[in-house]
């Protein structure tokens, strides 16, 4: 008997129980508006050249917001050249794109990486793995710069 009362209060409690009334806007009222402010995009000049003994590499970009299209040219001393075009994206002062470059008369696809310092843009380096038909850093977040080439601004051709 003991059990059945107990039951049965806990049922009765169990149904006055109503939830709070939830408070909602009325239709006309606008939502708040949440503003997420983008990271500002560094300031590219837009042609750049970088020499590494008789190596040269030149860079032409062209800015839209933080969206980067260009041009990509590596001159590399008594070997085959990587002339081809870039698209990517400005993350504050990192230019993440991909290189889309002919080189020994093949198409090839591969991320590259430049951090502006000053005036100048040098180039990232990382491993790289195969994702799809592109060669991609494996941890973009982790190159390292300044070790190889360091490109200046330079008048456009």
């Amino acid at each position: 008997m003991k059990y059945f009362l107990l039951l049965i209060t806990l049922f009765a409690l169990a149904c006055n129980n109503q939830p709070a009334p939830q408070q909602t806007a009325p239709p006309d009222t606008p939502a708040p508006a949440t503003t997420l402010q983008p990271e500002p995009a560094a300031t590219m000049s837009p042609c750049y050249v970088g020499y590494s003994g008789r190596d040269t590499i030149r860079l032409t970009l062209n800015t839209n917001g933080d969206q980067v299209t260009g041009t990509l040219h590596y001159d590399f001393f008594e070997k085959d050249r990587n002339h081809g075009s870039i698209n990517g994206h400005l993350h504050g002062d990192t230019l993440i794109a991909d290189y889309i470059f002919t080189s020994e008369g093949m198409s090839s696809i591969r991320e590259v990486a430049f951090l502006k310092k000053g005036n100048t843009l040098s180039e990232g380096y990382g491993p790289m793995e195969k994702r799809g038909s592109k060669m991609a850093f494996r941890h973009p977040g982790a190159l390292q710069y300044g070790q190889g080439f360091v490109l200046q601004p330079t008048d456009c051709p």
